[in-house]
């Protein structure tokens, strides 16, 4: 169980900070190292996601003096919370919604952890026939089917299975060390997944391409909600092929040129 999120937080960051810290959660247990390091890792993101949101004030009179050894420290409780809301009053928002970060980030790494020990049978997302009707290309795989929930390592198992069912060759899912932005890779291309609230950015297109380039592969990148029109562009530019995915639906839908055309002849359409 998870505790509740604090009355302090404004809900239209509920969500976004949730899945971005499941997926910051999800990162660290793939790259490895020691638990301790993840919680100072995730506790040096969140307070950095924080300031961002409820930023502080830029200059704070001094604080009120601290009571003596007959001095009332009541007085001073109320003294200082009264300097706080005069002076920085996003000061118990950034307190309270750091202390649920840090208290929900234990679960959020033991899942993580859980799910890299589970092996890829234990992931299914794909239906066991082969949809062949109609199609311009020869599926390597099933056609995924819609799924009534989805982690982030799940994600990156019904990413391959699109790219298998677009056709694509020698699919594997990156294993749980560093892989340098790549999530999943074939003979001929890498993917990013991104499975959180937030549009895709265009530092993680611009990335993904440089990966590619590298490798001389194809991008491929899964957002589970869009990308922002900076990474678009780059997309478009950088020739990567982008989806926007629905685990619910079971759908994906194109987002860039190279993303239609995958979707109309397969994804090895691409590289001729």
């Amino acid at each position: 169980m998870y505790p509740l999120p604090p009355d302090r937080l404004d809900r239209k960051y509920l969500q976004p900070f949730w899945d971005m810290m499941r997926e910051r959660a999800a990162i660290l247990g793939k790259d490895g190292g020691s638990r301790e390091d993840h919680k100072n890792d995730i506790a040096e993101w969140a307070w950095k996601m924080i300031d961002g949101l409820y930023p502080q004030p830029t200059h704070m009179p001094p604080e009120p003096k601290k009571p003596g050894v007959f001095g009332s420290v009541k007085k001073y409780t109320q003294n200082m919370r009264r300097y706080y809301e005069t002076y920085d009053p996003e000061y118990f928002v950034r307190r309270d919604v750091g202390l649920w970060l840090m208290q929900c980030s234990e679960g959020l790494l033991e899942s993580a952890s859980w799910e890299l020990r589970q092996p890829a049978a234990t992931l299914p997302v794909a239906s066991a026939t082969v949809d062949r009707g109609g199609l311009q290309w020869d599926p390597q795989g099933d056609r995924p089917e819609p799924m009534a929930a989805c982690s982030p390592r799940q994600a990156e198992y019904l990413a391959k299975a699109w790219m298998e069912y677009l056709g694509a060759t020698g699919c594997k899912v990156s294993q749980a060390t560093r892989d340098g932005g790549v999530d999943v890779e074939s003979e001929h291309f890498v993917g990013e997944v991104k499975h959180h609230a937030e549009p895709v950015s265009p530092g993680i297109v611009r990335q993904i391409v440089g990966v590619a380039s590298i490798e001389g592969k194809i991008p491929v990148v899964f957002s589970l909600n869009g990308y922002s029109a900076a990474a678009l562009e780059v997309g478009r530019r950088g020739g990567a092929a982008l989806f926007t995915y629905s685990f619910e639906h079971g759908t994906l839908r194109a987002a860039s040129p190279h993303g239609d055309k995958a979707l109309k002849l397969g994804l090895l359409s691409l590289t001729i």
